[in-house]
């Protein structure tokens, strides 16, 4: 069985998210940012009049900053009843990945302690 994903590339590292979680890409220019907030977190968006939080992958995984460009992309993905964006420098393509070619990571959701 196949299934349709996004994938995008974060540094060196090529990432899949389910295109049924994808709702849709944006351009990105600037996001308000949150006093207080984590520093991967690169600020609020309003998306189709909702307020989405921006997670700046590069960031979360420690990777330097890029510069901007033209092709700079917010995925915004819906898991569950949570809705965010995460910030990317552009949307590689759409494809089809059989499950068993999937290497699925461990990873928490959650922010680390500060």
């Amino acid at each position: 069985m196949t299934t349709l994903h996004v994938t995008f590339r974060v540094g060196t590292a090529d990432y899949a998210l389910p295109a049924a979680q994808v709702l849709h890409l944006e351009s990105f220019d600037r996001a308000t940012r949150v006093p207080g907030a984590p520093a991967y977190v690169a600020g609020l968006v309003q998306v189709r009049g909702r307020v989405v939080p921006v997670v700046d992958v590069r960031a979360r995984f420690g990777l330097p900053p890029v510069e901007r460009t033209l092709d700079h992309r917010v995925i915004i993905v819906q898991i569950g009843s949570r809705v965010a964006c995460s910030s990317t420098a552009r949307e590689r393509s759409s494809s089809s990945i059989p499950r068993a070619s999937r290497n699925r990571p461990r990873c928490s959701t959650r922010a680390p302690a500060s």
